[in-house]
Parts: structure tokens; sequence; C-alpha cells
């Protein structure tokens, strides 16, 4: 599915970094505007630790810093919940070496 493949990019220095980006399940989204990508359809990646930790595994293998964006969390509101903070934590302990949450 394309949506989880993530983009690769090499820098100067020939480090090679993946990005992977995720958004957090929001049924209204899918309903309303048909969000996430299906198997024949395009959209973002649905979060859920399985599709995660597969991704990660699978993006390490060809880089050498892989970078998660984590779209999670209420709109316009500080705080991250801890089911949130476990889905940062999950993607360090299965190899991302950075998460951005937003």
């Amino acid at each position: 599915m394309q949506a989880r493949k993530g983009i690769v990019r090499c820098y100067e220095n020939s480090t090679t970094v993946g990005y992977l980006g995720y958004f957090e399940y929001r049924q209204i989204y899918d309903y309303n505007y048909h969000f996430y990508a299906k198997e024949n359809t395009f959209g973002v990646a649905t979060l859920n630790k399985t599709i995660l930790e597969s991704d990660i595994l699978r993006m390490k293998e060809t880089v050498d810093v892989v970078i998660v964006s984590l779209h999670i969390g209420k709109n316009y509101v500080i705080d991250i919940s801890d089911e949130h903070k476990e889905f940062a934590r999950y993607a360090i302990d299965v190899g991302a070496d950075a998460v951005v949450c937003h």
C-alpha cells in the first residue's frame, strides 16, 4: 500500500533518512471524507502498532535513520494523552530514531 511506503532521502554526507507518517483513526474522517488508505484506494496510513512496527522494521533495513510522524490527539490541544505517548514510545522501541507528534 502506497500510504505505508514512506519516503527516503539521501543527504550530502550519504546519510539516508526514511520518513513514515500515520494518522490516528477517526471514524468521522473515514465516513465523511474517505480519508484513510485502503487496499485499492489512496489516503493516509492508519496508525496501529502492528502496522507501525512492520513499517519501521522494513524501513530500517534500507536507511540509516527513520523518522516517524504521528498525527494524533485532539486538534488545538497542547496536552498529549498517555495512550498517544505510548504510541510514540512504541515507535522508538521498535526502531524509530525520532518521532514527531502533531
